[in-house]
């Protein structure tokens, strides 16, 4: 499952709501862990993950539009 803001609506807090509840159903399910991968690039939603509480745990390489681009991936212990 993912989270998705249109780029016309970030910045409006969206993420964070969408964070907390997305955090509270997965404790009602007994999710044990959260994770996702970030574009490095990607700074303002990665603060917001680590003010969640994830941290990173690996990252890799992939190309976007013929150039390398770093993604972390993500995790959060419930």
């Amino acid at each position: 499952m993912g989270i998705v803001i249109r780029d016309e609506y970030r910045g409006n807090g969206y993420m964070r709501r969408s964070m907390e509840k997305l955090i509270e159903k997965a404790k009602e399910l007994g999710v044990k862990n959260l994770t996702d991968t970030v574009p490095k690039n990607r700074q303002n939603a990665l603060k917001v993950f680590y003010a969640f509480g994830f941290e990173k745990v690996g990252e890799f390489v992939t190309k976007k539009f013929d150039k390398d681009e770093v993604v972390y991936n993500i995790e959060l212990k419930l």
